[in-house]
């Protein structure tokens, strides 16, 4: 994992701030944090780390975030054109309304 260091818990252990995983993540506890505590004994610090290729957490989640938006712009203007409605969605309306709703939070973000 690469970091930086955010602060120190009051047992003595240091608060470190995700910039890139190494690792799946947590992805078995849920949602990868964004800060994780770990021992001093654990930590290796460096003043530069070799160029790396791999994304960002924050790259690989706007990226996600870009996917997502391309879906529901597609499934948005496949319903105005007058495709199926997914049975899940409901209506016509309410599937518009759902996928506007959608497309308008994660714009936002």
């Amino acid at each position: 994992m690469e970091g930086i260091i955010d602060g120190f818990t009051p047992s003595g252990r240091v608060w470190v701030k995700v910039v890139r995983r190494a690792y799946g993540g947590s992805a078995s506890w849920g949602t990868p944090r964004e800060r994780v505590h770990v021992g001093p004994d654990r930590l290796v610090i460096v003043d530069a780390l070799p160029e790396c290729a791999l994304p960002t957490d924050a790259e690989e989640a706007a990226a996600a975030r870009k996917q997502r938006i391309a879906h529901y712009r597609k499934r948005f203007a496949d319903l105005e054109a007058g495709g199926d409605v997914p049975s899940y969605l409901g209506t016509r309306l309410e599937a518009l309304k759902f996928y506007h709703r959608q497309l308008a939070e994660l714009e936002a973000a």
